[in-house]
């Protein structure tokens, strides 16, 4: 038998492949680290810069020479008081705020379609979940921002939480009022985290929504790799003093990030970072222009539309992040997950994400107009083969109840669990996640009470063919409980 690298070699042949692409990381194959003429050498320096902690080198946990300074350059690019580099990705960037500011059995007000990082960091924790939903908009499918008041509501029927998450810019670049969820937060004493995975480039250019740091918050996560030009798992946390305890945040991270820290990953935060403060502004000057082009012209093939700040004033909206290109599709008729497979099997374009209704590319530097242009042809083309195709079905109009919390998500994990017939399982307390997707919202989670009218509801939306996420059984005949 002959050896075979199955990892590489597949990695290897989708390059090969040609896509043009439209998906993470942010540095679109190494094209928008390029762009920076004086750091052309990082391409060729790659394999050197995979170092270690020797001395010259300092120690990413105890940062006293060039880490130190990397760290306060980022800070003050981003406008924090700390800021803390992670090669764990943005996940031990949440798990390190969340543990950093609560303590065992707190309380804390998160929104209902959280990363899974978070659940993750009540479950060590052994965190209460106050949980708030977002607004729904059902014509587009999608989960999008938050009100103020809905935040106003947690806190007041919920006093004693200690802090309160939420996650902005959403996945489809929809903004929340975070100024006026700050002023919210501090004034009653709690604090304020954002899950700020999307939004890495926003302190960059005045036209883009305003940043966490910015706006208020005490803690921000980012996943730079995603819209900046760093790889793929290094990510930011950014911290302002005051109302948090910053030595207890760094020991978080100490327990959350690996000991021998990848010098490449962290080498490219760095690059990224220049090459914001250096040329952050112009460069999305260019990207901004060719996305007006690109949705006004794709608003011109009929039944298809790629929103823009259009929406801002509905469900909770203030802002819109313009480099998150959502195309909708429902009133085409066709399910924007079969969309994407055309894409990449007869065009060759590869896309971030795609849902009953839409496909999203993720804009970033690394972009060029001719993939634009690729991408409308391509829309143009289907819009004609397949404009006599009409498969899709309405998301139903299903009034959920947040269920009872019978145990925290800690305990349900640990407790001993049992597989029983999902129609059955009314009254029992859930040992995983459901969430319908779209809108991505879950309808249980670890340790809530299942009800007659969350099976039934369920049952509807399998039927109306919305994916089911999170259950062992994807199928959904069976579900995990507590035994």
């Amino acid at each position: 038998m002959i050896n075979k690298t199955p990892l590489y070699d597949g990695i290897m042949e989708y390059i090969k492949e040609g896509n043009t692409s439209f998906h993470m990381p942010g540095h679109k194959n190494g094209r928008s680290i390029l762009r920076i003429n004086e750091r052309a050498d990082f391409k060729n320096n790659i394999l050197y810069l995979d170092q270690t902690e020797i001395p010259g080198l300092d120690n990413l946990h105890l940062p006293e020479g060039i880490i130190k300074e990397a760290q306060e350059l980022a800070a003050r690019a981003f406008r924090s008081d700390y800021t803390y580099f992670l090669v764990n990705g943005t996940t031990c960037g949440v798990y390190s705020m969340i543990l950093g500011v609560t303590n065992h059995g707190d309380k804390i007000i998160v929104p209902r379609n959280s990363h899974r990082a978070v659940v993750g960091a009540m479950i060590i924790g052994g965190l209460w979940p106050v949980y708030y939903e977002p607004d729904v908009d059902l014509e587009k499918g999608i989960a999008v921002s938050v009100s103020p008041l809905k935040i106003e509501e947690a806190i007041r029927e919920n006093p004693e939480a200690k802090a309160v998450l939420v996650t902005n810019p959403t996945f489809y670049g929809t903004c929340s009022d975070i100024e006026a969820i700050a002023e919210l937060v501090h004034r009653n004493n709690m604090v304020l985290l954002v899950d700020e995975a999307h939004g890495a480039h926003l302190p960059f250019s005045r036209k883009l929504p305003l940043n966490a740091m910015d706006a208020g918050a005490d803690c921000a996560a980012q996943s730079a790799h995603k819209t900046l030009s760093s790889f793929t798992q290094s990510s930011m946390l950014h911290v302002r003093k005051g109302r948090v305890d910053v030595e207890k945040i760094e020991f978080m991270l100490r327990l959350t990030q690996t000991t021998s820290p990848s010098y490449i990953l962290m080498a490219s935060l760095d690059i990224a970072r220049y090459q914001m403060e250096e040329y952050g502004e112009e460069l999305y000057e260019e990207l901004l222009s060719t996305l007006d082009v690109f949705r006004e012209r794709v608003n011109t093939i009929s039944d298809i539309y790629c929103f823009g700040r259009e929406i801002i004033g509905q469900h909770g909206i203030v802002d819109f992040d313009p480099t998150k290109v959502t195309i909708n599709f429902k009133n085409f008729g066709m399910q924007g997950t079969r969309i994407a497979d055309i894409l990449r099997k007869e065009y060759k374009i590869q896309m971030e994400l795609s849902d009953l209704y839409n496909i999203l590319a993720m804009a970033t530097i690394g972009d060029e107009k001719g993939d634009y242009e690729k991408l409308y042809d391509a829309l143009c083309d289907i819009s004609n083969k397949y404009k006599s195709e009409r498969e899709i079905r309405d998301i139903p109009l299903i009034d959920w109840k947040m269920p009872y919390q019978a145990l925290s998500p800690r305990e349900a994990i640990y407790e001993p669990m049992e597989m029983i017939d999902f129609e059955m399982s009314d009254g029992r307390i859930s040992a995983e996640i459901i969430a319908p997707y779209p809108p991505g919202i879950p309808v249980i989670l670890p340790g809530e009470i299942i009800t007659r009218d969350i099976i039934e509801n369920i049952i509807k939306t399998k039927e109306a063919g919305i994916k089911i996420n999170g259950p062992r059984d994807q199928r959904l005949d069976k579900i995990a409980v507590i035994k």
